[in-house]
């Protein structure tokens, strides 16, 4: 299915594991460029791993957030951007 992602930049908040890890595996199926974030950052780096070998997009990249906390989400953003 072609959603027009490609080349669109996605961020999926609790996405090591679970539905999120779903959510941003389906997106960089799309060709978007993918940021996961979690707490985990260990959790992060394998996900990531294997988001691009799964999908052969090598446009996802981590960000540790805690969305509990605003600096945290600020600081996510300024990394996005």
């Amino acid at each position: 299915m072609d959603l027009g992602l490609q080349n669109k930049s996605v961020i999926v908040m609790a996405s090591s594991k679970g539905l999120g890890k779903a959510t941003a595996m389906q997106f960089a199926v799309e060709v978007a460029h993918v940021f996961i974030t979690s707490r985990n950052e260990k959790e992060l780096e394998k996900t990531k791993l294997e988001i691009q070998q799964n999908t052969g997009n090598e446009h996802v990249e981590y960000v540790v957030c805690d969305i509990t906390k605003p600096d945290s989400i600020k600081q996510l953003i300024t990394e996005v951007v």
